[in-house]
């Protein structure tokens, strides 16, 4: 069953399957002009649902969309 999803959502999702590299929340929500909380929220859904990864670099944490989902 697919998740229902609202247009940030929405939008956080398209902008990860087609960008290629690695984004964070922050980057996201001044994108979409949205808070980072929103931006988290979205991103660990995507991530619970296997479309999105996520990967830390020091203390940042950057995602990208799951290639093997497709």
């Amino acid at each position: 069953m697919e998740p229902t999803l609202t247009s940030a959502e929405q939008k956080i999702f398209d902008y990860l399957k087609t960008h290629k590299t690695p984004v964070t929340s922050g980057t996201l929500a001044k994108r979409f002009i949205i808070s980072q909380s929103k931006s988290n929220q979205a991103l660990s859904l995507l991530q619970r649902h296997g479309f999105a990864t996520s990967f830390n670099v020091g203390r940042t944490k950057f995602y990208k969309f799951n290639e093997e989902q497709k």
